[in-house]
């Protein structure tokens, strides 16, 4: 099962149809900046790409690492448990894995240099949510790359 927002115009006398032919079921609400609502859906993956779901987060905004961090986020909820990864231009990677208790465990990392405390900033500022870390993120070292990497919470 994935959740995804019904992004597309549904009408309350089409939903019932939509909702058992491909079995779907409203979990959430969420609301945007003005207010208005945005059902949150639960159902197999495959209805919702059917339907063009794309997932329930979107970009904080047009740049090209909100984009990227909202995809990654949508991977990862879909996928619980399983890692997922984003190689960006300049050799920095963001890799992103949702636990099975809910927590974000994000790392950022690179193979030629250390990746600075600016480009660990600036990740956490393009993150489609606000997410925080509850402890300093960890630096380490391991084949040749090096890392930051930290568990995340609402």
């Amino acid at each position: 099962m994935a959740q995804s927002t019904l992004s597309k115009r549904i009408s309350f006398k089409e939903w019932p149809k939509i909702r058992d032919l491909l079995g779907l079921r409203i979990v959430d609400v969420i609301f945007d900046e003005k207010g208005i609502p945005t059902p949150v859906i639960d159902g197999p993956r495959e209805s919702l790409i059917m339907l063009g779901f794309k997932g329930m987060y979107k970009p904080r905004n047009d740049k090209k690492l909100a984009i990227i961090l909202a995809d990654l986020m949508n991977q990862i909820e879909q996928e619980p448990g399983t890692p997922k990864r984003s190689n960006l231009r300049g050799g920095l990677r963001i890799d992103a894995i949702k636990g099975i208790d809910g927590a974000l465990r994000l790392q950022i990392s690179r193979k030629s240099k250390s990746p600075s405390q600016k480009e660990w900033e600036t990740v956490l500022k393009h993150l489609p949510i606000e997410l925080s870390c509850q402890n300093e993120p960890n630096k380490f070292e391991h084949q040749g790359f090096s890392y930051i990497r930290a568990e995340l919470h609402k």
